[in-house]
């Protein structure tokens, strides 16, 4: 998810996050786009860090645990 093949700075610092957040936003249609709402994503700053960082996102990739609970 990132280039640096690190995880330092958690999910805030992904080129993944940016790129779903502004290429792939703006490629969605205005219809679609008006429906989608910020959400508070928290994850680990990475590198063995203790640390939580927050990020408001419109798209993001789930964690695990989100998928299993979705899933049931």
């Amino acid at each position: 998810m990132s280039s640096s093949g690190s995880n330092a700075g958690g999910w805030p610092a992904t080129s993944l996050r940016t790129w779903l957040n502004d290429r792939i936003y703006k490629a969605l249609p205005v219809s679609y786009r008006a429906i989608l709402k910020r959400v508070r994503v928290c994850s680990s700053a990475g590198n063995l860090s203790n640390e939580i960082v927050y990020s408001d996102d419109l798209l993001y990739v789930p964690a695990l645990a989100e998928l299993n609970a979705y899933m049931g």
